[in-house]
């Protein structure tokens, strides 16, 4: 477990020490103090509460929503086996925000000539009673929400920020949405790279330094290769014994049809097992989810069966890496020179990296790649599978889904916007 804490004003978006300059500046400070503290309240209550797994799928722009998707369950996980203490932790911090959210709205309602003389963020914050700190699991949790709620999916499926829908919202100005949304993206960016240097000895991958691999993009968020972060991810679902659940869309004809399998995790054989559908009905356990598209046709029983054959026999591991290797390694422009093989960060700092695992690593990732254009895992020839994104939801949530026709894109429409900051998860 995790005890760090953070200063709530952390999440706002100024320096402690920055002036504020006239009234109407302290009144937005505080309303979103309100609105933060609100939205932190309902990040809480949907996760341990209603276990709302498909709020906490943000949008943070870095290409690694598989991490997001793996934290998620790992946090769950962590809740499972130490419920009883953590419960009363998480009730403790609820009964506290309430509180603060009860003393922010009070203040609001004040005549404003009450903190018409403070200067600073730090001292506002110290006369309203708002210099607390927010657990790891708050701080996580509402990053993760925040950048959930406010996001919506382009005309090409990718994920975007509907800056509209928060400024008319929370009441700031679009630059002011802009700069929140940016920094929270930097923060959980982190926080993602962090969890995946945790693992990494836990996962039982030691034969490289995935610290070696990790860059800042060019919006400064933190940000690690898909490829050998997906290596420890698949380790780490192997130990939660977490379903995956693949959802695969045909576009084959112009006609768009769905169908789902699993892979679980069977305590015998101590792998992954291919399961066209649950083995208990009844069951409605949370999953990792991976949503992608095919090029092959699944208009017929027969073409269907066919298909679910040739996934079968290429295995979970191969069929994730594989499209893995062929994704863009890293995110931004500035990286670019990274995006195809990450290994060239190491070109220069090969002192502290083995030159046999070096070699083997690349190796094998290039292997991938070219396995990967064999099958048909690349995102222009599609023709077995190709991952679009990856969340954690309940099992029959998705399979039902399939059943309406609802694809990962469809969670709340696709709406075209033309007005708003766009970047391929």
């Amino acid at each position: 477990m995790i005890d760090k804490l953070y200063f709530f004003e952390d999440l706002l978006p100024y320096k402690v020490n920055c002036n504020l300059p006239d009234l109407k500046v302290k009144v937005r400070v505080l309303s979103l103090t309100c609105f933060i503290i609100e939205k932190t309240i309902d990040a809480l209550t949907s996760f341990y509460i209603n276990k709302n797994f498909i709020m906490f799928d943000p949008h943070v722009g870095e290409n690694l929503c598989q991490i997001r998707a793996c934290q998620i369950l790992d946090l769950f996980e962590e809740y499972i086996e130490n419920e009883k203490a953590i419960k009363n932790n998480i009730e403790t911090e609820l009964k506290t925000l309430k509180d603060k959210k009860d003393a922010i709205t009070k203040f609001l309602n004040l005549n404003p000539s009450q903190y018409d003389k403070v200067n600073t963020l730090s001292d506002l914050m110290s006369m309203t009673g708002m210099k607390f700190k927010l657990s790891w699991r708050a701080y996580y949790l509402f990053l993760c929400y925040f950048l959930t709620i406010f996001r919506i999916f382009n005309l090409e499926e990718n994920t975007v920020i509907n800056y509209r829908s928060m400024v008319n919202e929370i009441g700031v100005s679009k630059n002011l949405a802009r700069k929140i949304i940016h920094e929270y993206q930097k923060k959980l960016s982190e926080e993602s790279c962090n969890y995946v240097e945790r693992i990494l000895g836990d996962a039982g991958v030691e034969e490289f330094k995935i610290n070696l691999f990790r860059m800042v993009d060019d919006d400064a968020r933190h940000t690690l290769p898909c490829y050998l972060t997906m290596k420890i991810l698949l380790k780490k679902l192997m130990q939660l014994k977490s379903t995956v659940l693949f959802v695969v869309r045909s576009c084959s004809g112009g006609v768009k049809s769905n169908i789902y399998f699993s892979y679980l995790y069977s305590d015998i054989t101590k792998k992954y097992e291919f399961h066209l559908k649950p083995i208990d009905h009844n069951r409605n356990l949370h999953a990792f989810i991976v949503h992608g598209v095919t090029a092959s046709p699944l208009d017929s029983i027969g073409a269907i069966k066919k298909y679910l054959n040739q996934v079968r026999s290429i295995g979970l591991e191969n069929l994730i890496m594989a499209n893995m290797a062929t994704h863009p390694q890293y995110s931004g422009n500035n990286l670019n020179a990274l995006k195809y093989n990450p290994f060239i960060a190491l070109s220069n700092n090969r002192g502290s990296f083995e030159d046999y695992q070096y070699t083997q690593l690349q190796n094998e990732f290039m292997a991938m790649k070219r396995y990967s254009e064999d099958v048909g895992c690349s995102e222009f020839q599609p023709k077995l599978f190709f991952i679009r994104h990856i969340s954690v939801d309940y099992e029959r949530n998705q399979m039902q889904r399939v059943i309406d026709r609802l694809f990962y894109s469809d969670f709340s429409g696709i709406q075209p916007e033309t007005d708003i900051y766009c970047t391929p998860r």
